[in-house]
């Protein structure tokens, strides 16, 4: 195989030693069709390693994607979802301002949906006389955020966490999207449409 990387000179006389390949003075080889020639033992890890190394990955990967075709672009759809997703949280951390403040907008907005057509006693007899006077007495942007129990935008590892927890409903099977843009819609399973 190293043959296919390097001339026939320098093959078999290329010794490893504690993580380096070495060449005794002499040799004559190429890297990238320039000639060089080692006039004492020398360290060429950054070159010959590099090249010697590659050589063989590259030959043992197309060998099997020859045997697997189709993990090519399974391959390639596996990068490109990956750098989306850096792409994603940069654009999230970057403007963690405007996204949270579009988060809880998106939420409020929900909330509103939710008590459309309900009145306080209506909404009494589903979460008790003291959550649905709270809901309904909540006049600012700030009261009515404190009813939903908001937790903000939480970047981890390889997850984007934004969740909405609220005392007075149930919101399991549902979640946020957040577009392009920086707006935000917040929806529920029941009133997704696919």
């Amino acid at each position: 195989m190293a043959k296919k990387t390097f001339n026939d000179d320098v093959y078999g006389k290329i010794t490893y030693k504690e993580g380096y390949w070495l060449l005794k003075d002499g040799i004559k080889f190429k890297i990238k069709d320039k000639e060089m020639i080692v006039k004492t033992e020398i360290d060429v890890y950054d070159e010959i390693y590099e090249e010697f190394n590659m050589g063989l990955l590259m030959e043992e990967l197309m060998q099997y994607y020859r045997e697997n075709p189709d993990l090519i672009e399974a391959d390639k759809a596996e990068k490109r979802k990956k750098e989306q997703k850096e792409l994603y949280k940069k654009h999230l951390i970057d403007n963690i301002d405007k996204t949270t403040y579009n988060i809880e907008e998106a939420a409020l907005q929900k909330r509103d949906e939710l008590i459309k057509d309900e009145t306080e006693e209506t909404f009494s007899k589903m979460v008790g006389k003291e959550k649905a006077k709270r809901v309904f007495e909540a006049e600012t942007r700030e009261e009515k955020l404190a009813s939903l129990e908001l937790i903000r935008l939480r970047v981890l590892v390889d997850t984007i966490e934004i969740t909405c927890r609220c005392d007075w409903f149930e919101f399991l099977g549902g979640g946020f999207v957040i577009f392009p843009d920086g707006s935000v819609e917040m929806f529920d399973i029941d009133s997704m449409s696919i």
